[in-house]
């Protein structure tokens, strides 16, 4: 095997991997800041309900 195939190999196994770690972190992001907005505006309206 030549190095340039040898080489040509191993970036594509990186740039699959990174394309799927992209993937995950972004779905993975947005699942966090959406239960973060979800639990802060809960946490408004309890607050905006308590007059004291």
């Amino acid at each position: 095997m030549s190095w340039i195939i040898f080489w040509g190999i191993t970036l594509v196994i990186v740039l699959i991997a990174y394309a799927g770690l992209f993937v995950w972190v972004t779905l993975g992001g947005m699942s966090d800041i959406r239960s973060m907005l979800t639990a802060l505006q809960q946490q408004g309206q309890e607050s905006n309900d308590d007059p004291f």
